[in-house]
């Protein structure tokens, strides 16, 4: 980790600590239920990237490390952004609720935007603070120049990307498959035994 090591050490466990209660905040604020499985991999992530990643230098000693957290944030940035715009829908005072695809479309781009502006804090970090955040001087000193110095960035958009889709398209399959339950009449009801003799006949 370059650049004075108390001063970053210290801005990444405030960070970390403010970012722990980020759920919980979301959660009272907007009304919503966060899965206790994202909100485990949420500290599992905050953990893994803040401390192990630039605290310990797990970036350069892990082969991969940047590239798996990057897919894991994506996802969980795209799982967030799809319950938080499905309960808001849900709660409009039109008829009108978006459907499950609408929401995954959105949660993508939001996922990949986010994707977008982390780079901008990276290369700000990196200037300010001389973080090497995006990897552009390589343990050994050496500085990085032209389509490699790029590289990383990209690499991380791309799997930003990746969670994202993938996210997107689970959560749009959940939210269909529990419409499509709820739609279906209770086995033992007068519906579902109207739909039986309907099929029978």
């Amino acid at each position: 980790m370059n650049g004075n090591p108390i001063l970053i050490t210290a801005l990444l466990i405030l960070g970390a600590t403010a970012a722990i209660w980020l759920p919980a905040l979301l959660e009272r604020r907007l009304k919503i239920t966060i899965h206790t499985a994202a909100k485990v991999i949420f500290v599992a992530f905050l953990f893994c990237s803040i401390f192990l990643g630039e605290v310990f230098d797990f970036f350069y000693r892990i082969p991969r490390w940047d590239d798996i957290l990057h897919c894991t944030s994506g996802a969980l940035t795209a799982y967030l952004a799809f319950i938080v715009l499905q309960a808001l829908s849900a709660r409009s005072s039109g008829s009108f609720r978006l459907p499950a695809a609408a929401c995954a479309v959105f949660a993508f781009c939001f996922a990949l935007s986010v994707g977008a502006v982390w780079e901008l804090y990276e290369f700000s970090m990196d200037g300010l603070f001389g973080m090497n955040m995006q990897k552009a001087v390589l343990q050994s000193g050496e500085i990085l120049a032209g389509h490699t110095a790029i590289a990383d960035t990209m690499a991380d958009i791309a799997v930003d990307c990746a969670g994202a889709v993938l996210a997107s398209l689970l959560c749009c399959l959940s939210a269909k498959r529990r419409k499509a339950t709820a739609a279906a009449p209770a086995r033992g009801t007068a519906s579902y035994r109207k739909a039986d003799k309907s099929q029978a006949a």
